[in-house]
């Protein structure tokens, strides 16, 4: 190279590093400075060495052989009376990085011409092949974390059904063990004046055409042997309906045979009036007549109202 070796990466380097070692070693120390100026303020400032043609040197200073490649530094006379010295031209510092940098330096060869797209090619390759892998593995995982989840997700429905039914049961069996209570607590049979106490204290009256309560007497009216579940039946209606209630028929004799008649205890005869018609009529659905022409009006717990020409004959189940 000529002029310029500092200007390419590596080389570059290489090249200023020892143009630095070259200058340090081709700088005279002081002590030789000293002893090269005082021999030429002697007159005997020559070089001591000599070139690789035996020619004698001219700089004061000693010729380096190890360095065949640099040219030598010219000598500057000394001038001891302050004058300013004149410089001799100094040559060119020439180098040649063959000498330099051999080719194969520290610094390292250069692959093979075409050797780099294969292996490029054969990293490009295994990343691919990596990130497939991880792809393979992220889905996997995904799948296993769905299956999971899903099994999970069963598992909690499945729990919460079983809650549900086991509720559910348990509801139904409270509700049966309410109903049979209700059940048993309604067959029981009450003395008349236990039922009249029940029905005055709810806001129910009570009238007799004879004014007795005999129970084999037709003209009276008697609660004897009525079911607990007639007189909260009855009780339940007047506080629906917000309508007087009296009761007219009870279960004295002279009403018809049967399992659900007034004489087993589950009807009961009320008067007639515009409160009670109305809230029967409007409530209850018409589901049927009776042989005798009476309407018959269905409740939601099962009771029937017929409507007689002068009373309503209800049936309390």
């Amino acid at each position: 190279m000529g002029t310029s070796p500092c200007k390419r990466g590596p080389v570059r380097f290489a090249a200023c590093l020892l143009l630095a070692v070259q200058t340090s070693i081709i700088a005279p120390t002081p002590a030789g400075a000293d002893a090269a100026h005082a021999r030429v303020a002697a007159g005997t400032g020559t070089d001591t060495g000599t070139d690789p043609a035996g020619r004698p040197g001219t700089s004061g200073m000693s010729y380096m052989p190890h360095m065949p490649y640099m040219s030598h530094v010219p000598h500057v006379p000394y001038m001891p009376d302050g004058d300013q010295p004149v410089a001799e031209p100094v040559p060119e510092l020439t180098f040649d990085l063959a000498e330099v940098l051999p080719a194969d330096s520290a610094l390292g060869t250069a692959p093979p011409i075409g050797t780099v797209e294969p292996v490029r090619a054969a990293q490009v390759a295994e990343a691919v092949q990596a990130l497939n892998h991880g792809r393979t593995t992220h889905s996997a995982g995904a799948a296993t974390r769905a299956t999971g989840a899903t099994a999970a997700t069963r598992s909690v429905y499945a729990a919460r059904m079983r809650t549900r039914a086991t509720g559910e049961a348990t509801g139904n069996a409270k509700r049966s063990r309410a109903k049979a209570a209700r059940a048993k607590a309604g067959a029981v049979r009450l003395a008349h004046r236990t039922a009249m106490r029940r029905v005055k204290r709810a806001g129910v009256k009570w009238h007799s055409s004879g004014g007795c309560v005999d129970r084999d007497v037709r003209s009276c009216t008697s609660l004897a042997s009525v079911r607990a579940g007639t007189i909260s039946s009855v009780i339940a209606l007047r506080k629906s309906s917000q309508c007087p209630i009296k009761i007219t028929g009870g279960t004295e004799a002279g009403h018809a045979p049967g399992p659900f008649s007034h004489g087993n205890g589950y009807k009961l005869d009320i008067t007639l009036n515009a409160c009670v018609d109305r809230f029967i009529t409007h409530n209850y659905p018409l589901y049927s007549v009776r042989g005798d022409g009476a309407r018959l009006y269905r409740g939601p717990s099962g009771d029937v109202y017929a409507r007689e020409s002068d009373h309503w004959d209800i049936l309390f189940r």
